[in-house]
């Protein structure tokens, strides 16, 4: 229990202290993240630029608290949209079965035949040149087959519980059921996956972004801050350690929050189970 209340409260403290930093990049940014001071480049960390400056004399700092606005709110747009397409995909066909079920789950098996991040590649590559709407249409269209397959699992177990009869019994329709008695209780798993699928957005997002097909050029990012850093490993290291960092911190506290909710939900369902033998 210790193990999971720790991993969940270390993820939770550092997803907020990120979003704080994301929110307040403006704030805390004492230089424009594009303005170039070419007098300046390759500065070494000081205390006006405590993680000093690149190739082109831009504040490292700056470009990396934006980046870490445009990481997280890339994240939360893919998986909010990815959840609730999966969300309407996975209870369709999970509480009707039949021919519904068998369309969609064929639709999930298609997205799923191709690998996912070389999915996004080649989107991403074909439509080259979009903004970040674009971005999160693109990694959303490959990102909800994972919801749906999840939460159609998850229906299939709930519509047979005796809460559900219970309710049809009563004369409860169809959207009653789905909407009242099946969704609020399709969250914890939900919850779980998203937060895994954030870490698996923000990597993706940066791996895109280091291949050139991610972000705007004029868009801050840490995948194109490690890409224009790599031909400076040892000139001016410092030029990968930060976004890096930044990156590898973002990564942990999502794939942290997550651990800690799974190990919380499963405690609970087994006490639930235990307290409710005869």
């Amino acid at each position: 229990m210790k193990y999971w209340s720790l991993s969940l409260h270390a993820g939770l403290f550092l997803i907020l202290f990120l979003s704080l930093l994301a929110l307040f990049a403006p704030q805390l940014s004492s230089h424009d993240p594009n303005f170039i001071e070419l007098q300046n480049r390759f500065s070494s960390p000081t205390f006006q630029q405590p993680m000093g400056a690149d190739q082109n004399g831009r504040d490292i700092m700056s470009q990396v608290l934006f980046g870490a606005s445009v990481s997280l709110t890339l994240a939360f747009a893919v998986v909010i949209v990815s959840v609730l397409i999966g969300l309407i995909v996975g209870c369709l066909s999970g509480y009707f079965g039949g021919w519904m079920d068998s369309f969609f789950m064929r639709l999930v098996d298609i997205v799923f035949a191709f690998p996912g991040f070389l999915l996004v590649l080649t989107l991403a590559a074909i439509t080259q040149g979009g903004s970040l709407l674009h971005l999160v249409f693109i990694m959303a269209l490959t990102g909800w087959a994972g919801y749906a397959r999840l939460i159609r699992g998850e229906v299939l177990h709930l519509k047979h519980k005796e809460y559900i009869l219970s309710s049809e019994a009563l004369g409860a329709n169809h959207q009653r059921k789905i909407l009242v008695h099946l969704v609020p209780n399709l969250w914890p798993p939900i919850l779980v996956h998203a937060s895994f699928g954030m870490a698996m957005t923000i990597v993706t997002e940066a791996s895109l972004s280091f291949l050139g097909v991610g972000v705007p050029p004029e868009t801050p990012s840490w995948g194109s801050l490690l890409n224009s850093s790599r031909h400076f490993l040892l000139e001016a290291p410092y030029m990968s350690i930060f976004p890096g960092l930044a990156l590898l911190l973002t990564v942990l506290a999502f794939n942290l929050f997550g651990e800690g909710l799974q190990d919380q939900f499963s405690a609970q369902t087994k006490y639930k189970r235990i307290h409710d033998e005869p």
